[in-house]
């Protein structure tokens, strides 16, 4: 059986948030290219989500991807954020990939450009991605114990399956840490860091990237 690693993507992988640098990107480019159509679609979204405040951050999410446009947008927004790439965690994933492991990246991130990304700049030999879709028109977010689910129902582990390691510096992967032998949190706040210690406290280990 293969030994197994998850990784999470923002702040883990990349230093930043990128579904916040994604909305940004996708309503300048849209203006750029003259895709108006678009741009008023997003700057409606933005208006609505940040001064009527009349719809949710999941409804939000889920309407941008609904829209229609090029997949040149996405595979520009990857290259802008490849700059932000935890070198880091990066070397621990290399190793591991060298070491022939699986590699689950998943993430709340939307999967269209998750996978564009990784794809593109972590060239994992044996991999998984998994993101933030759309299923029958509807969003699936991807985590919590979603995560969980999605990995389990892809085949990536068995229900109750130990694997090797997980990488991570979000509490919302607090499911995730059960079966895992080790722990890797990711620059983690205090709180954060307490809250794994309370349950999982043999196995952590704390990774301080890009400092």
């Amino acid at each position: 059986m293969d030994k197994k690693a998850i990784f999470d993507f923002d702040k883990t992988l990349i230093s930043i948030n990128t579904f916040t640098y994604w909305v940004f990107h996708l309503w300048l480019i849209s203006l750029k290219k003259g895709n108006f159509k678009l741009f008023f679609k997003i700057t409606f979204l933005i208006f609505s989500r940040k001064v009527l405040k009349n719809i949710s951050h999941k409804n939000f999410k889920e309407k941008l991807l609904l829209f229609d446009y090029n997949q040149e947008y996405d595979i520009l927004f990857c290259k802008k954020i490849s700059k932000y790439i935890n070198y880091d965690i990066l070397n621990s994933l290399n190793k591991l990939n060298e070491q022939n492991y699986f590699i689950a990246i998943s993430s709340a991130a939307p999967e269209k450009y998750l996978k564009i990304f990784v794809n593109n700049y972590l060239h994992i030999n044996k991999s998984l991605v998994l993101g933030s879709v759309l299923v029958d028109g509807k969003i699936f977010e991807n985590f919590q114990k979603n995560k969980l689910l999605r990995l389990i129902e892809t085949k990536f582990i068995e229900k109750d399956e130990v694997y090797e390691c997980l990488f991570t510096d979000s509490d919302d992967d607090i499911f995730l840490g059960e079966n895992a032998k080790k722990i890797s949190l990711v620059n983690p706040t205090k709180e954060i860091l307490k809250n794994y210690m309370n349950v999982y406290s043999s196995k952590i280990e704390i990774k301080k990237a890009g400092s």
